[in-house]
């Protein structure tokens, strides 16, 4: 049987283990306290963020953290969603469902106005979210402006991504 609740700070070095589980594969690894040191820092204590699911055996076996995103003084309370996770032997139990539900719950009671996610966007539509802000596609084809400037590059495999300030790319 799995069962919910936010999670303890003692809980905290389990929480980024599972996490930084699920989020890594073989030619990545994660590192939450890194990636987010907002809510993972190992100064901050932020085990009132997370609602994990545990079963019998006390495992963690989901998590979800959810973080307020204050507006200077405006009365709009955001939400942030992240860390979205249920480590692979427990998948396919409903586990997400629920902590999704839970937190939505308790995102209503706290009186938020709006709830963003951090992920893939598409995984969350079942549960009625929708693409909010600003989404760009860019296609190149041989017809465009640029075939001249590209006319030796294979522009079939070709993407856009955003460049982040002082990275190796950047600086190209």
């Amino acid at each position: 049987m799995i069962h919910y609740r936010h999670s303890r700070p003692e809980e905290r070095a389990a929480l980024i283990a599972m996490a930084n589980r699920v989020f890594s594969n073989p030619r990545n690894s994660t590192d939450f306290e890194s990636m987010i040191p907002k809510v993972y820092a190992p100064d901050r204590e932020t085990s009132a963020l997370q609602y994990i699911a545990l079963d019998d055996a006390e495992r963690i076996c989901g998590l979800i953290a959810m973080d307020q995103i204050h507006v200077g003084d405006d009365t709009l309370k955001c939400g942030f969603i992240g860390t979205v996770s249920v480590i692979p032997e427990c998948r396919g139990q409903g586990i997400m469902i629920e902590l999704m539900k839970q937190w939505e719950d308790e995102a209503r009671r706290e009186g938020m106005d709006i709830l963003m996610l951090d992920g893939l966007r598409q995984r969350y539509q079942h549960y009625g979210y929708a693409l909010g802000g600003q989404h760009c596609n860019f296609e190149i084809n041989r017809a465009d402006g640029v075939r001249h400037a590209l006319k030796d590059v294979d522009v079939e495999d070709c993407c856009f991504r955003v460049l982040e300030a002082g990275s190796e790319e950047e600086t190209l």
